[in-house]
């Protein structure tokens, strides 16, 4: 059974990085971790302003390389409104003190993306072309410093990481 999420949502913390060790030769592995409050904001009729009519916290897990996952995190900022695509996946443990069965459910991004909405500049460094000429014209998405805006509240889930292949428990 497969399924598909896509929202929504503003970060509520800034960024988290977790590097896993690498096996075989392979680059490191790491995830990026974003706390989103994924809301569910209707346009009123009357006024023509969003109105939020509720909506859900959760953990985004975005896997990647390391060098990949540190540099989203200099571009993600607290506040920042984001459009999400990947799966929701409900991950279970055992509690470390209680011993009682826990789960939740996270997150598993695809791709996530900066909703220009709240972006108040963007600038872009020149990358160098064939010649080693400098050219403005050759800007990726990698490329954008965001600017920070209108943060909201943040919460966080307390708890060390593990590698989720590899856990036995997931503890958060």
């Amino acid at each position: 059974m497969s399924n598909h999420f896509s929202g929504d949502g503003n970060l509520g913390s800034e960024p988290q990085v977790r590097v896993f060790d690498s096996t075989d030769n392979q680059p490191p592995r790491a995830v990026l971790r974003l706390n989103v409050n994924y809301d569910s904001r209707i346009r009123n009729r009357t006024t023509g302003e969003f109105e939020d009519r509720g909506g859900f916290w959760a953990n985004t897990d975005l896997f990647t390389n390391a060098d990949h996952a540190h540099h989203l995190k200099t571009l993600f900022q607290e506040g920042m409104r984001v459009h999400v695509e990947g799966r929701l996946e409900q991950q279970s443990w055992k509690d470390k003190d209680t011993g009682e069965d826990r789960s939740r459910f996270v997150i598993i991004a695809r791709s996530v993306s900066i909703n220009t909405t709240r972006v108040e500049a963007v600038s872009l460094r020149p990358s160098a072309n064939k010649q080693g000429q400098h050219s403005s014209s050759h800007a990726t998405p990698n490329d954008a410093s965001v600017a920070k805006n209108r943060p909201v509240p943040a919460r966080s889930d307390d708890g060390e990481w593990d590698n989720p292949q590899d856990a036995d428990e997931i503890p958060f």
